[in-house]
C-alpha cells in the first residue's frame, strides 16, 4: 500500500480568525483539487491511501463528498492529531503532497525534507525555491489536478534517494538559517560601511 501524507485540512490557529478568513484558508489549501487528483489517480493505481490531518469545518464537507464516491478506501480524514502522535503518520507516509492554491515559505516541507520524504506540490510561494531539483521533489501547476495527479502516480513509483533528500533537508534547520541570516545582516553592515567610507 502506498500511502500519501496531505498536511492538514486548517491551520490550528484559524479559531481566531472570521469566518471569511477561515473559508479562505481553506480554499488556499486546495483540497477541492486533491479530491479530484485522488478520484483519478485510483482508475490507474488502487493500492494507495491519502491521509489528511486536521480538523474544520471542511471536514464535514470532504467526508460527505469521500462517502458518496469510490474513495471511502483511499482517502482517510484523521481528525485533529496530537503532536506526540505526529509521527506515527509521518513514518508511514511515502510521500508528501501539498496542492495549494496560495502559500509563503511553509516550514512543513522543510519538516518532511530532514525526514527524507520527497516533496510533491504546486509551483506557489517559495516552493520552487526550495525544490530546486526532482531529486528532492515534483513541482506542478496550481489548481491542476490532472498534473497532479501525473506526478504523484510518478512519485510513488520512483526510487527515491531519501538520505539524499533528508541530507539536503538539514540546511533548513533552524540553526542553519539563523546562521545565514546573520551572515545576510552581517554583508549589508559591511556594505554601508564600505559605502559611507567611500563618501567621506
Amino acid at each position: 500500500m502506498n500511502i500519501l501524507w496531505i498536511t492538514k485540512l486548517i491551520d490550528e490557529s484559524c479559531h481566531k480568525t472570521s469566518e471569511f478568513e477561515m473559508s479562505e484558508k481553506l480554499r488556499k489549501k486546495g483540497q477541492k483539487y486533491l479530491i479530484e487528483t485522488v478520484a483519478d489517480i485510483v482508475t490507474k493505481q488502487k493500492d494507495i491511501l491519502c491521509i489528511i490531518g486536521g480538523s474544520g469545518p471542511i471536514r464535514k464537507q470532504l467526508h460527505t463528498k469521500i462517502k458518496k464516491s469510490v474513495l471511502k478506501k483511499n482517502i482517510h480524514l484523521c481528525g485533529y492529531i496530537l503532536n506526540e502522535k505526529i509521527a506515527y503518520y509521518i513514518n508511514a507516509a511515502d510521500i508528501f503532497v501539498l496542492p495549494s492554491l496560495s502559500e509563503g515559505n511553509p516550514m512543513v516541507i522543510f519538516e518532511f525534507l530532514g525526514i527524507g520524504l520527497p516533496f510533491i506540490g504546486t509551483m506557489v510561494g517559495g516552493n520552487s525555491e526550495i525544490i530546486t531539483s526532482e531529486e528532492y521533489g515534483l513541482l506542478v501547476d496550481p489548481t491542476n489536478s490532472d498534473q497532479l495527479a501525473n506526478k504523484i502516480i510518478i512519485a510513488l513509483n520512483c526510487n527515491w534517494n531519501h538520505e539524499k533528500i533528508m541530507e539536503y533537508g538539514q540546511q533548513f534547520t533552524w540553526q542553519k538559517i539563523a546562521l545565514r541570516t546573520i551572515d545576510v545582516y552581517k554583508k549589508i553592515i559591511n556594505f554601508q560601511s564600505d559605502f559611507s567610507l567611500e563618501n567621506i
